[in-house]
């Protein structure tokens, strides 16, 4: 009897010391990286240049899953906030529907949303950082390297990031309070909020109501014109095959789908959240590419780009189109080479 439970106390033991050793590797499996992946092709790069679409850059940029389950939090935060298509959430409406969107080839934001302190790796990354933006802000930004441009982008998505999960994790009863906009010297936040000087309706080619915001401010994009300028340039560099069609186009007042269906004047003043009448009514019909179509992206249930066909080529990937982006520019640029192409649904439009 003795033996039996010496021998059980003895398994017991080795079991318990197992565990603390599984759990000792498992932290160190989880925690052994320390610093941000360094990515092997940036828009600074000419092979950046001779990559030939959107997609094949995403994937030059997507970092191995084996890695990133091994990075701390703080090199997991820079990997993400650093990757050169995470500021493709400022192209959205919502940094929701941003953030839900680069998730898709953002390989490191699902997991970094996942960790229990990641709040405290994204402060400490925008404390630390602090003063050499304080810095870089001193600079016009069209006088900017990219490099420099690029810090400032990352730090405004690490803000981003922040206030995103703050707003959509955390509680304000857990957080005691900090449920608020980090104390960045600019908004983070770009986003629109239905706060603009007023709405209404413009109105298809057979009469239905398409619903409109007008004079939209940047205050209403939660956002500043310092800042888009920052982004306007960010995007010149991201997208190769992009062009501004005139100088000084980023406006807060219109967006891709006024542009596309209701007036590509430049002193259009009104904001579509969506283009849904002009398309159902029976007023345009589908049809293939040719110059002057509307083109539309069209993602889970909803048109989340629209554009203008200014040239034909044998493929997608030289069609060019004219389209705003966001409360940014307006540009020229290939079908398949904008932060909307991924897996939207393409189709083309013309009047009926």
């Amino acid at each position: 009897m003795k033996r039996i439970v010496s021998f059980i106390f003895t398994l017991a033991f080795l079991l318990f010391s197992f565990n603390l050793e599984s759990d000792a590797s498992n932290e160190y499996y989880k925690y052994s990286i320390d610093e941000a992946y360094i990515y092997p092709v940036t828009p600074d790069m000419d092979e950046w240049k001779l990559l030939p679409s959107v997609i094949e850059r995403r994937e030059a940029c997507s970092v191995p899953y084996s890695i990133l389950i091994k990075m701390t939090d703080s090199a997991l935060v820079e990997t993400v906030i650093t990757h050169p298509y995470f500021s493709d959430v400022y192209a959205f409406d919502t940094v929701s529907d941003g953030i839900k969107w680069v998730s898709e080839y953002v390989n490191g934001v699902d997991l970094l949303l996942e960790r229990n302190n990641i709040c405290d790796a994204l402060e400490d990354y925008l404390e630390k950082k602090k003063d050499r933006i304080d810095y870089l802000r001193t600079i016009k930004p069209k006088e900017m390297s990219y490099s420099e441009n690029h810090e400032i982008i990352s730090y405004i998505n690490a803000a981003t990031l922040l206030n995103y999960i703050k707003d959509n994790y955390i509680s304000r009863d857990e957080s005691n309070g900090i449920n608020t906009e980090y104390n960045v010297s600019f908004p983070p936040l770009p986003g629109l909020s239905i706060t603009s000087t007023g709405d209404g309706y413009v109105y298809t080619p057979n009469g239905s109501g398409a619903y409109v915001l007008y004079n939209c401010t940047w205050s209403d994009h939660n956002t500043t014109r310092e800042l888009a300028e920052i982004e306007h340039y960010n995007y010149l560099a991201t997208y190769p095959s992009t062009s501004e069609v005139f100088y000084d186009s980023i406006s807060p007042l219109y967006n891709c789908h006024s542009y596309a269906w209701y007036s590509q004047s430049s002193s259009n003043y009104r904001w579509m959240p969506d283009p849904y009448a002009y398309i159902s009514d029976g007023s345009y019909v589908g049809t293939y590419p040719i110059v002057g179509a509307k083109i539309t992206y069209y993602n889970s249930g909803s048109y989340i780009h629209s554009g203008v066909v200014t040239s034909v080529g044998a493929y997608t990937y030289t069609t060019h189109m004219t389209s705003k982006w966001g409360c940014l520019g307006l540009y020229n640029h290939l079908v398949d080479d904008c932060p909307y192409y991924s897996n939207a649904s393409v189709s083309y439009w013309k009047i009926n």
